[in-house]
């Protein structure tokens, strides 16, 4: 009987786990299950877990299917007989990797280890666990039984029985057809789910490429430019890998480009003009075979070596061994370019013109070519910088629940002290509920309208902060009838932050101001008062804030004045409404903030005489929150767009489209991909479910969208963006990323 399997595994290409086939007895009935997720992150690694008792008298417990330790749904399910005997486990030939000996459809993706337990149905708590620091899912060591015919493969080249020994001591070994375990083109690979290397993205590419060989062997058609990115990102530290090229006299390019350069995100489009920007300042550097960019000669059959020093902001090129110019990485002189960009973040990339070239990346998985030069290291997650934030959900963190009716009601399981709570009713339109401690718990604010900061005690609906969570009321008494927090049946999502409790004073700026700043994890919550005049206002976070939203309180009528880095200079935007940015307009932020102060301008919106103001800041911290745009290409398979982290909460907005909405999203709704549940903050909508229009697929590196829909990838079309962490990439799945 099929107890419980499990396996690390890495799609090679853009798969969707959709189908579980179990083929049931004699005649071959086949049972399928239809998972609701799609899983198809090529950056990160799964855990499987399935158990199969088909003893069970409740269908559905028959075959249970769990993903890095979640249960997970079925959309259709057709679950074999109780007490039926499977083929799995029988007298068939049973083969991992092929559904069986003569098919033709085998595995493209990696696995780690595989274990099959016999006789006994085990739950993912036997082989994996939650890291207490991090709240990522890890492997564990699985020190049970295996019955009579269980087997563990953890697929050693160096043990007795090669990649098929079983070392679970039954003996019961595997033959391994058609792998190669030695050499710079082996296919067992150094990676494993906490040390994850680095490999092609095949969801930054152009549509002339494919990709295959566990995303590592690129390769390209006749009909135009082709370019792909790399999936792990450089923004300090050393790095060096290698690719070997079939090119014969073309102008194949090997190279880095920035992450924030223009054409990154959205590498699907097919013109020749995103190619033709991705080397020179600012984008990225290239090096040429053949070709009178930066480069010399490098023919078939050839390594072209790369080496990078980001915080040198210099990059080498060589070729057999010998570095292009003389050049010594390892001494840091004669570098190829010494004008990288500061404080960007590089990733590898590849372009393959129009003679069907291929390129096989090498980025440490396998044994390099040539030895690294002293002090650079193979690009894998292991080795990218210690993270300040380990575990995301420990500053920001999303919960769901249903209304009960009841007065008072504590929400818990925020999993900190909350500083700044907003709350939506999902499954009614009804206003946005905002509240601060600095403020004070019963004073709340609406993002989707104007009015003022409301503070009257019969119908104000938040009691306090608690140490983990909150405590909400419903209000039915002296004709007022308040159901944006704990209406009965009906189903809620809490966004939550944490400062830095009540806040103190802060005078860095020429009005005095009271702050909560929480400066390790980038956020702040600001109140202050105005003077009439333009004014600085300190902010407590100790760099300039990426974004802020300021209201005035105690009047009605002022928007919610939105400042983004990424916005056009001297614009702004309002949260409460979906206008494209306005301005330049100096009299609301006079100019960028800085790393102690906001620059207001003379606006009556943020510095009337007398007015009573709040502002919400935000500063970018490295694998813990992001800030940044994207540019729409109207298709379907839209930018990706890299953070560096999982997103848990991710707000879009046109930069220059009106009538766009903003689009609020998060890890909790629907909890699997594609995320296509949507809030908005500038509308009291309820939530909108399985929609078309603002598809993504939240991903281990940051997120890919799905949608064609103006709201969200009008072509051509800015859009700017808040994401937040579940947890650093390097964290999760114990230095791996793990994923939906």
């Amino acid at each position: 009987m099929f107890g419980q399997g499990r396996c690390g595994t890495r799609w090679s290409v853009s798969g969707n786990l959709g189908e579980i086939n179990h083929n049931a007895g004699v005649g071959g009935t086949n049972n399928f299950l239809t998972s609701n997720g799609r899983y198809r992150d090529p950056s990160a690694w799964y855990h499987f877990v399935i158990i199969h008792d088909t003893t069970q008298a409740t269908a559905s417990n028959r075959v249970r299917i769990y993903i890095n330790g979640t249960e997970i749904t079925f959309s259709s399910a057709s679950y074999p007989a109780q007490n039926a005997d499977m083929n799995f486990n029988n007298t068939e030939t049973l083969t991992i990797g092929r559904g069986n000996v003569s098919d033709t459809e085998v595995w493209l993706g990696y696995m780690a280890e595989y274990r099959f337990i016999d006789g006994t149905a085990l739950d993912p708590s036997y082989f994996g666990e939650t890291d207490t620091i991090t709240g990522a899912w890890i492997p564990k060591k699985y020190i049970g039984s295996y019955g009579t015919q269980g087997y563990y493969l953890k697929f050693d080249p160096s043990a007795t029985n090669g990649i098929g020994h079983d070392h679970s001591g039954n003996g019961n070994n595997f033959t391994a057809t058609g792998f190669s375990t030695s050499g710079t083109g082996t296919d067992v690979m150094s990676d494993t789910p906490t040390t994850n290397y680095a490999t092609i993205n095949p969801l930054l590419k152009t549509s002339q490429l494919t990709v295959s060989d566990g995303n590592l062997v690129l390769s390209a058609d006749s009909s135009d430019y082709g370019i792909v990115s790399g999936t792990i990102g450089m923004s300090s530290g050393k790095w060096y890998w290698e690719c070997t090229t079939t090119s014969t006299g073309t102008a194949n390019v090997h190279g880095i480009v920035s992450s924030t350069s223009s054409a990154f995100s959205s590498f699907t489009s097919t013109s020749r003009s995103q190619a033709a920007g991705f080397w020179g300042a600012q984008q990225g550097f290239a090096f040429r075979e053949n070709g009178s960019s930066v480069g010399g000669t490098a023919p078939s059959g050839s390594v072209v070596m790369l080496a990078v020093d980001v915080d040198a902001q210099k990059y080498w090129y060589g070729v057999d061994g010998t570095w292009y110019n003389s050049g010594n990485p390892a001494s840091g002189t004669n570098p190829t370019s010494s004008n990288l960009t500061a404080n960007e973040t590089w990733h590898p990339f590849n372009e393959l013109r129009s003679t069907t070239p291929t390129h096989t990346l090498n980025f440490g998985q396998r044994a390099f070519a040539y030895t690294p030069p002293t002090g650079f290291k193979a690009l894998n997650t292991a080795n990218l910088p210690e993270p300040t934030i380990k575990k995301g959900s420990a500053h920001f963190n999303t919960v769901l629940y249903t209304g009960d009716g009841a007065s008072p009601r504590a929400i818990t399981g925020v999993g900190f002290a909350p500083d700044f709570t907003w709350i939506k009713l999902r499954s009614q339109a009804t206003n946005h509920v905002l509240q601060d401690k600095v403020r004070g718990a019963t004073a709340y604010l609406n993002s989707n309208n104007t009015l003022s900061e409301n503070t009257n005690t019969q119908v104000n609906f938040f009691s306090s902060f608690d140490s983990d969570g909150f405590t909400i009321r419903y209000t039915a008494a002296n004709g007022f009838n308040y159901y944006e927090t704990n209406l009965n049946g009906n189903t809620y999502v809490a966004w939550n932050w944490k400062a830095n409790g009540a806040g103190s004073s802060n005078t860095a700026g020429s009005i005095t101001s009271t702050v909560s700043a929480n400066a390790s994890a980038g956020f702040s919550i600001v109140t202050y008062t105005g003077t009439g005049s333009a004014a600085t206002v300190g902010h407590g976070l100790g760099v300039a804030p990426s974004m802020i939203f300021t209201k005035y309180r105690n009047a009605a009528g002022y928007d919610w004045y939105f400042y983004h880095k990424n916005v056009t200079s001297g614009k702004y935007l309002r949260l409460n409404t979906t206008e494209a940015e306005i301005g330049p307009d100096t009299t609301l932020y006079s100019s960028a903030p800085s790393s102690t102060v906001i620059n207001y301008g003379s606006s009556t919106g943020v510095v009337a005489n007398g007015g009573t103001y709040v502002a919400y800041c935000f500063s970018e911290v490295a694998g813990y929150s992001k800030f940044g745009s994207y540019t729409g290409n109207g298709s379907s398979d839209g930018p990706f767009v890299f953070c560096g982290f999982k997103p848990a909460f991710l707000l879009r907005k046109s930069a220059i489209n009106a009538a766009d909405d903003w689009v609020i999203q998060d890890l909790r709704r629907p909890g699997y991909n594609e995320t296509k549940d949507t809030l908005t903050s500038n509308q009291a909508y309820a939530e909108v479910t399985n929609s078309h229009e603002t598809g993504v697929d939240i991903l281990s590196n940051g997120f890919k969208v799905r949608s064609s829909n103006y709201k969200t990838n009008y072509n051509g079309a800015t859009y700017i963006f808040a994401a937040y962490a579940e947890s650093p990439t390097q964290n999760l799945f114990g230095g791996q990323s793990n994923a939906r």
